[in-house]
């Protein structure tokens, strides 16, 4: 009897030591999660961005996609992008390209930036507070590298964008490239350098672009260095000025019809007169019917010719949009 009961006190007490030994394992894998949570939001914190503020960005590093679309959200730049040689990158109308320190923009191949001035594209640092509100810092010069456009990135174009924040804005090691409606702001060491030498750069929005005979001298194929914009550009002023031009005309032509059929009509009302010359004796019903056709037509032409004005208008206004 004695035997079986220490049998039994030895299992209990086995039992109680396993569940002791398994509560203290837990408890030190509990207290080792919670202090590398912790010590991860502080790393986190110390360079600019809590962990629940990574949702507020879409990140990005190495290369470049050839559509980069705008997004409801900028994209943060992790470690650097690149366009690669012999590839070419468009970033659409809109899209905020946040960068953080130590990162920046490599350009070997061919790098579109398509901006508008509705929705100009926008590269910054992670602490531009207009664009990131949850940033723990303040933007500051230096803050990102920039943009660096290498020998064979020929053909490279910026319109209507912004850079800021950066140590040199764009740095480009061939002139031939275009830059319309550039803007840069509170960049370190330099704007913009383009072979070497520094561009008066001013608060205004700056434009480079090389001469057809230069890019001739140098064996550089024309067509690459043309203004992607420039047919559809003309399209919309040349054929908007015509519409416009032909509009306006045959506005003041049927002014001038409509006026005469209003006349017209009047006298065929005119029953005062009497005699051989009375409208009674010298014209029919179908006299009247047709005077009526007419001013309904001229007054279709009149309306349809505004309309064409404002057409025209709104597409040669357009052309000077992009």
């Amino acid at each position: 009897m004695q035997v079986a009961n220490l049998k039994v006190l030895s299992k209990m007490r086995k039992r109680i030591v396993r569940t002791l030994a398994f509560k203290t394992f837990s408890a030190i894998v509990a207290a080792s999660l919670l202090t590398l949570t912790q010590a991860q939001i502080i790393l986190d914190k110390s360079n600019g961005n809590s962990i629940s503020e990574s949702s507020n960005f879409e990140t990005i590093s190495g290369n470049l996609p050839s559509v980069l679309p705008a997004l409801s959200r900028p994209y943060l730049v992790t470690a650097d992008v690149y366009v690669p040689a012999g590839s070419k990158v468009t970033i659409a109308p809109g899209a905020v390209i946040l960068f953080k320190n130590f990162t920046g923009l490599h350009v070997e191949g061919t790098l579109i930036v398509e901006g508008s001035l509705q929705k100009p594209i926008v590269f910054s640092s992670e602490f531009d507070k207009y664009y990131s509100s949850g940033a723990q810092m303040i933007a500051n010069p230096y803050d990102w590298n920039g943009i660096y456009i290498h020998e064979n990135g020929v053909a490279t174009s910026f319109a209507n964008c912004t850079i800021r924040y950066s140590v040199f804005g764009i740095n480009s090691l061939t002139r031939y490239i275009r830059l319309d409606g550039v803007t840069f702001a509170q960049n370190g060491r330099a704007d913009c350098t383009i072979d070497g030498i520094k561009q008066g750069v001013t608060a205004l929005p700056f434009s480079y672009a090389v001469t057809v005979d230069d890019a001739r001298s140098e064996g550089v194929p024309i067509h690459l260095l043309a203004d992607p914009q420039a047919k559809k550009r003309a399209v919309f002023r040349y054929g908007g000025l015509g519409v416009l031009v032909g509009s306006v005309s045959l506005t003041v032509a049927a002014n001038v019809f409509l006026g005469n059929d209003m006349r017209r009509i009047k006298e065929l009302q005119n029953t005062e007169v009497t005699g051989p010359s009375s409208n009674l004796v010298t014209h029919s019903q179908k006299d009247f019917e047709n005077a009526l056709s007419s001013k309904n037509v001229d007054v279709a032409a009149f309306v349809g010719s505004i309309a064409g004005a404002l057409i025209g208008a709104s597409g040669l206004v357009a052309s000077f949009t992009f």
